[in-house]
């Protein structure tokens, strides 16, 4: 459901400064920075509110409930998918001849052309037997993906497809779920969202300032430091040593200010209620 966003309605102050008195001055501007920090409030509450229902909530991966367990994701089960298909990575070269082929069914949109690392990537969690089904579907049907070579079965990334924009991967997850439903498995990627059942991911991007990883579906400013699977972020000058209760907070801050600056460099592409 749509949100309706706050209206910054704040007045110019330059505006009110012609002809007034020093203290007529100085109480316009307390007046605006009151205005301006109620404003911010709100705006931030909004967030927060987007945040619980749109990537938050998403965690649990609810739709997927009803998926069985791949009983195969221990380090010791890898060269069980090794003995099938050779691991590869993605490339424009291998999806090239699709593109061109199918122009208005392209299954990729990345606001930088040629870096697929910029943008929303998904995770398919597949047994053994079920990887040539899959791998072949992908190919088939011109997902720029790789099969493992860096994806970790223990997380559930035995494939990882590389989408770009917002709307194009939610539109594609829904897909990719009901075309390969007998052969997706529960996702195991504890931070990243759920986009259909059995299929979760996350936006990435390669600012310095980012990590490349992130606790509820993006990636997170640098100094919020987090464990693999996402619990216990904590921004570690402000935090340690604190009770739950604290870090719990300082979690949703650092949520709340890395998606302000995603919104602020990426738009919709990052993401569009």
């Amino acid at each position: 459901m749509k949100e309706n966003k706050p209206e910054n309605k704040i007045p110019n102050i330059d505006a009110f400064y012609f002809d007034k008195k020093p203290t007529e001055k100085l109480a316009l501007k307390e007046e605006i920075q009151s205005m301006s920090t109620a404003w911010s409030k709100l705006e931030n509450e909004q967030i927060q509110k987007t945040l619980d229902i749109h990537f938050r909530k998403k965690l649990n991966h609810k739709l997927s409930i009803w998926l069985e367990k791949n009983p195969y994701i221990k380090s010791e089960d890898y060269s069980m998918y090794t003995t099938v298909l050779e691991p590869y990575k993605g490339g424009w070269e291998r999806f090239d001849e699709y593109d061109k082929k199918n122009p208005n069914n392209i299954k990729h949109d990345f606001i930088k052309s040629g870096n697929p690392n910029l943008g929303w990537k998904i995770h398919l969690n597949v047994e053994p037997k079920d990887v040539k089904i899959v791998s072949d579907y992908l190919i088939n049907n011109g997902y720029n993906h790789k099969y493992l070579s860096g994806g970790d079965i223990e997380d559930g990334k035995t494939f990882t497809i590389y989408i770009g924009d917002y709307t194009l991967v939610s539109n594609l997850a829904k897909e990719i779920s009901n075309d390969l439903k007998s052969q997706l498995r529960k996702p195991e990627a504890k931070s990243e969202v759920e986009l259909a059942p059995g299929v979760v991911g996350r936006f990435v991007t390669q600012r310095k300032e980012f990590g490349q990883y992130g606790t509820c579906g993006f990636s997170i400013i640098n100094n919020w430091v987090y464990d693999k699977r996402g619990f216990n972020a904590t921004n570690i000058n402000l935090i340690k040593n604190k009770e739950t209760s604290y870090r719990e907070q300082a979690l949703r801050e650092g949520e709340m200010f890395s998606y302000k600056e995603l919104k602020k460099l990426y738009g919709n592409y990052f993401f569009k209620e």
